[in-house]
């Protein structure tokens, strides 16, 4: 394994400091990322006069992690999270672009996958310094089972049309959070969350109609379940 770890500060006067780190990291065959860290704080107006007198702190935090194509393709995980405080960039930044962006996106993903299914896992994120709003989906899940023929016999000589029935199966979950980032983690997190899970059952099979003609009649069912409900009532009361 390889890390190399760099510290970068600033330091100015009135007691205005900021540091940064970056560390790299490689595990040869294995997995590579970066991570880099920032924080400063920066001090305006006077002491002597308390109505001016304001100290501004502020972070970034980005981190890029990417898994080697030959260690174990049947798990996969990336990330590349880039969550910037809203001052940062407009005190911190090191040249133009850097100060004129306002909209950062953050994305985890892992993955298993089987001979018979794969699992997904995601956290999304979507950041905007200007408006100070975020959405977060976290978890977002995506479990499949590829598709197989439960009544196919194994030594049949010629199938029919039960033995071509074939099934698959899709389970989707996701669960959002969105506010201001001031806000985002106070208060009741659970009133303002949204989830719900998805069933999918697509069930398929074929036969031939006068041989040279063939029918795919397909049945697909389907069942989506939330954990909250809105109920609304009418009352009218005569005079």
């Amino acid at each position: 394994p390889v890390t190399i770890l760099i510290f970068r500060g600033d330091i100015y006067s009135q007691g205005n400091w900021g540091l940064r780190t970056t560390n790299n990291y490689n595990v040869m065959y294995k997995f590579n990322g970066t991570v880099n860290l920032g924080y400063s704080e920066f001090i305006f107006g006077d002491k002597d006069v308390p109505a001016t007198y304001n100290k501004q702190k502020s972070f970034n935090v980005n981190w890029i992690h990417n898994q080697d194509n030959k260690n174990n393709p049947s798990v996969r995980f990336s990330a590349n999270v880039n969550y910037v405080n809203q001052r940062y960039n407009k005190y911190n930044a090191l040249n133009s672009g850097q100060y004129l962006a306002n909209t950062f996106q953050s994305n985890v993903n892992f993955t298993k996958s089987t001979k018979w299914s794969s699992l997904s896992i995601n956290a999304m994120a979507s950041q905007n310094t200007i408006t100070q709003y975020v959405d977060l989906s976290f978890p977002q899940l995506t479990f499949n089972v590829n598709r197989f023929f439960p009544f196919k016999r194994e030594n049949a000589v010629k199938q029919n049309v039960f033995d071509k029935i074939g099934i698959n199966y899709l389970l989707e979950a996701r669960n959002t959070l969105s506010g201001y980032d001031s806000v985002l983690f106070k208060g009741n997190i659970e009133n303002r969350m949204k989830y719900g899970i998805k069933h999918s059952l697509p069930i398929s099979t074929n036969f031939n109609v006068l041989k040279y003609i063939t029918v795919t009649p397909a049945l697909n069912l389907s069942s989506v379940m939330y954990t909250k409900s809105t109920r609304k009532e009418f009352l009218y009361t005569l005079p």
